[in-house]
């Protein structure tokens, strides 16, 4: 396998594998939840008059560097399996042109989380555009401009721009870089408040093509096209959750297998569809008896989500094999923060995978919650949703060409 040889000297990659961080943030829903404003953050969205949701990106956790243009400008994105577009802001993201505010935006409680900063009085810069890295077109030298107009409906709101060409760069630790060039993305002029704007400036999704909105090719998947990597795949390393809300960063591993913190392949599963990273499911069943045949039931595998979701009767099942209990004001299942949680098994194919309880609950000192949660997608009645606790659990390996995902067990052991 050929790898990443960094001559120091120069500064220069000659790469066909690439690895670097996943930094963890707390999501949105955790800073809601410790300051106890989950509930009417909720009441607020359901306000909203939007017809489809596509994703939310509310949970997200994990972000990593990427750079875009000549010379590189620096940008922090949401990694997301559960999409396929790569979009970060403009330069003139939040401009007031073509400024609508919906009425809810008069309460000032909720304005700055939900509405364009200019529509909250007084004017704060506080909004995502206002604390994000900005994209200008004119400072790189590769730039080409196209500017089609896109849009992306998120459940908070949609976010838009036009769209450009740039070369795109993967970003390690020490500011090596992998360069895709004429990488087609996003400039987003308005952006739905999901994002933590703290951490966070775009999403870069790694799905398929087919699932991209206007059929715009991911950069990763470029990066293929152009045989740019050793292998057509990208492996995901999540490390075990080191105790009741301790959490530490992952590793993303674009090109090959991470030899470094996976162990050897267990199986893989074929996808039944080439857009999201979806495959079949036959069970799922707890350590303490709990146990429930889903015989053609399906699921993807979802890095931008904290929680395991499936279909409402099945997971209220779950919850009370393990303890929980619904609260419907803040729509999570709160646990007893002394209880060991059961582990959760998931049956794909003929190969079983445990969940360890651990990685099942979330704490916010005092405050635990079950990371299992109701599917809020198109199809939530028959599609599961395996984010974070299942990915911590093994590492996952995305294979574009074959069409399949991988799971193989962590080198490091879950601790109790």
């Amino acid at each position: 396998m050929k790898l990443i040889i960094l001559l120091a000297c120069f500064g220069i990659i000659t790469a066909e594998v690439f690895q670097h961080k996943l930094r963890y943030v707390e999501s949105r829903r955790n800073q809601h939840l410790r300051n106890g404003t989950w509930a009417s953050y909720l009441k607020s969205e359901a306000s909203k008059d939007i017809s489809q949701t596509a994703h939310n990106f509310v949970d997200a956790e994990f972000y990593s560097t990427i750079a875009v243009g000549t010379p590189q400008q620096i940008f922090n994105v949401a990694l997301d399996t559960a999409s396929a577009n790569f979009w970060i802001p403009d330069m003139t993201c939040a401009s007031n042109e073509n400024l609508h505010c919906n009425s809810y935006c008069q309460d000032n409680d909720f304005c700055y989380d939900l509405c364009p900063t200019p529509c909250c009085q007084p004017y704060k810069p506080t909004n995502v555009c206002d604390k994000a890295h900005k994209f200008d077109s004119t400072k790189s030298t590769t730039y080409v401009k196209n500017g089609q107009y896109f849009s992306i409906q998120y459940s908070s709101g949609p976010t838009n721009g036009f769209l450009g060409k740039d070369t795109f760069a993967l970003v390690g630790d020490k500011g090596e870089s992998l360069k895709i060039p004429n990488v087609d993305f996003g400039q987003a002029v308005g952006i739905a408040t999901f994002l933590n704007s703290d951490q966070t400036d775009g999403i870069l999704g790694l799905g398929f093509t087919s699932l991209a909105v206007d059929g715009i090719i991911p950069p990763i998947i470029s990066a293929i096209t152009q045989g740019l990597f050793d292998q057509p795949i990208f492996t995901v390393y999540l490390p075990y959750q080191l105790g009741y809300n301790q959490y530490t960063d992952g590793v993303v591993t674009f090109g090959g297998l991470d030899k470094s913190n996976c162990g050897d392949v267990i199986n893989y599963s074929p996808l039944t569809s080439a857009t999201f990273w979806q495959f079949q499911i036959s069970s799922i069943s707890t350590s303490n008896g709990g146990s429930m045949n889903l015989a053609g039931a399906q699921a993807i595998s979802d890095t931008s989500t904290p929680f395991i979701k499936g279909p409402k009767a099945s997971i209220d099942f779950f919850a009370t094999k393990l303890g929980a209990t619904y609260d419907k004001y803040n729509t999570i299942f709160t646990i007893d923060c002394a209880v060991k949680v059961p582990d959760l098994a998931i049956t794909i194919g003929k190969q079983t995978y445990t969940v360890q309880g651990t990685n099942l609950v979330e704490n916010l000192g005092g405050m635990c919650y079950l990371k299992m949660a109701y599917g809020d997608y198109i199809g939530a009645d028959s599609y599961w949703s395996l984010g974070t606790p299942f990915i911590r659990s093994y590492c996952h390996i995305y294979d574009y060409t074959n069409k399949r995902v991988g799971f193989a067990l962590p080198k490091v052991k879950a601790t109790a």
